[in-house]
């Protein structure tokens, strides 16, 4: 379990007393580095609105492993199949909501997001995102 996000501050500078803290957005991970060692492997990079997600999907077993991220908080990577369908539930302090990933017309990765706002109005749809 890995509980947090990643915020740099950085000190005022000589003359002002305002502090600056800021989001950093999550580094490669070891998911992002191993694609390019197997070329049955088809990269997934998608965002829109809040949610957006990076990884793969071998084009010959439909296996992924994305990271999905919620306003740039990493929820993790999820592994399964896309055939089956793989998704994470979240509840953090502004949303809470569910996303799944799953394969649709034979060839079609979809994304179905969830999410609850108390800000907005809710998101509740889905997308095609890629085709293999």
């Amino acid at each position: 379990m890995v509980i947090g996000a990643t915020v740099a501050l950085v000190a005022p500078d000589e003359c002002g007393i305002m502090w600056s803290a800021k989001q950093v957005t999550s580094a490669p991970t070891l998911l992002h580095q191993s694609l390019a060692s197997h070329s049955s492997r088809h990269r997934i990079e998608w965002g829109q609105g809040p949610l957006s997600l990076a990884g793969y999907v071998d084009i010959n077993t439909y296996e992924t492993g994305v990271e999905v991220a919620i306003m740039g908080i990493s929820l993790g990577i999820i592994t399964g199949n896309l055939k089956d369908g793989v998704g994470v539930s979240f509840a953090l302090v502004a949303l809470s909501g569910s996303v799944k990933l799953y394969l649709k017309n034979g060839n079609e990765i979809w994304v179905h997001q969830y999410i609850k706002t108390p800000f907005s109005q809710d998101i509740d749809e889905e997308r095609k995102i890629d085709s293999l």
